[in-house]
C-alpha cells in the first residue's frame, strides 16, 4: 500500500511513517524541511499542490498542522485543498489526524481548528482518528521530560489527580495501521480507558529518567494567564496555553474511547511511558 502522510517530520507523522515503512508499506508525503529516509514534497499548509503529485497513492493521512499562533485559517484551508486535491487524483482512503480538543465547547484554537477540519471531512465521507495526548518522545510528554532533566521544581497542575486521555506512540501507530485497513469511514476515539492521573504519568517518567522531582500543586486555571502572555511575548513554555485549555476541556472527555474496536489488547499507560522512554522507533 502506498501511503501519502502530510507533515512528514512532526511528532505523530514521523513516527508512523517509520512504523509503515518497516512494516513494507511505501511511504511518502509532504515536509516542510525535507526528509532523510522518504521521498517528500515540499510543501507547508497555504502552498499549492497538483493532484499530479498524489497519484498513485492508496491513503492519505492528514497529519500536518501549523502551531503558530493565528493560524487558524492557514490549517483549515491548507488541510482542506490537501484534501480536494487528493480526491481529484483519486485517492480511495482520506484520514484526518484530529485532536479530543475537536468539540462543540472548544476553546483552544487549536480544537476549534480541528472541529472545522472534521466538518468538513465527515461531510466528505472520511475517516476520523482523534489521540489522546500522545506519550513518546517528541510530543508534549517529551517537552516535560526535558523540564524534569533540568529543573528539580515542577509545576503539577491541579496537585496531577486529574485523570489523562492518554495513549503510547506505539499503539496510536499499530492504531492506525489497522484503521488504514477498514474501508468504511468512521470515527476513533484512541486512549486508554484506564485512564491515569498525570501525577502517576510523571511519576513514572521521573522513575525512568531517575531525577527527583519536586512537584508544586498549582491551580490549572492560575496558569492562563502567564502563559497567555508568554504566547503574546513569542516566549516558547514547555507548556502552551492551547496546551493548558485543552487539559482543561478534556477533563470530562466528550468523545468516549473506542481504542479497542481496533486494538483489543492495547498496552497499559505504564507500559506505554516504559517503551517510549526506554526503548522506542
Amino acid at each position: 500500500m502506498n501511503v501519502f502522510i502530510t507533515g512528514l517530520n512532526g511528532f505523530i507523522a514521523r513516527h508512523l511513517a517509520a512504523w509503515l515503512s518497516e512494516r513494507g508499506y511505501v511511504v511518502t508525503g509532504t515536509s516542510r524541511s525535507g526528509s532523510e529516509r522518504f521521498h517528500v514534497i515540499a510543501w507547508r499548509l497555504g502552498d499549492p499542490i497538483e493532484s499530479t503529485a498524489l497519484a498513485g497513492v492508496d491513503a492519505i493521512i492528514h497529519a500536518a498542522h501549523d502551531f503558530t499562533p493565528g493560524a487558524m485559517n492557514t490549517n483549515i484551508e491548507g488541510t482542506l485543498a490537501m484534501e480536494r486535491a487528493a480526491a481529484a487524483a483519486g485517492v480511495r482512503r482520506q484520514i484526518l489526524v484530529s485532536s479530543l480538543s475537536a468539540r462543540p465547547d472548544a476553546i483552544s484554537e487549536y480544537g476549534r481548528t480541528k472541529l472545522a477540519e472534521e466538518e468538513y471531512f465527515i461531510r466528505n465521507n472520511h475517516t476520523i482518528v482523534r489521540p489522546g495526548t500522545v506519550l513518546g518522545k517528541g510530543g508534549l510528554f517529551s517537552k516535560i521530560a526535558g523540564v524534569m532533566e533540568s529543573w528539580p521544581l515542577l509545576p503539577l497542575l491541579d496537585g496531577g489527580r486529574a485523570r489523562m486521555t492518554v495513549i503510547g506512540v506505539h499503539d496510536l501507530c499499530r492504531a492506525l495501521e489497522a484503521i488504514l485497513q477498514i474501508h468504511e469511514a468512521k470515527q476513533y476515539n484512541l486512549y486508554y480507558e484506564e485512564m491515569p492521573t498525570l501525577g502517576e504519568i510523571l511519576g513514572q517518567l521521573g522513575t525512568i529518567l531517575n531525577r527527583k522531582v519536586l512537584f508544586v500543586p498549582v491551580p490549572a486555571a492560575f496558569l492562563l494567564l502567564p502563559l497567555s502572555v508568554l504566547r503574546h511575548l513569542g516566549i516558547r513554555a514547555p507548556l502552551d496555553v492551547d496546551n493548558l485549555k485543552g487539559y482543561i476541556t478534556n477533563l470530562a472527555p466528550y468523545h468516549p474511547t473506542n481504542l479497542s474496536s481496533v486494538l483489543p489488547q492495547p498496552s497499559t499507560s505504564e507500559t506505554a511511558v516504559a517503551e517510549a522512554w526506554e526503548g522506542g522507533l
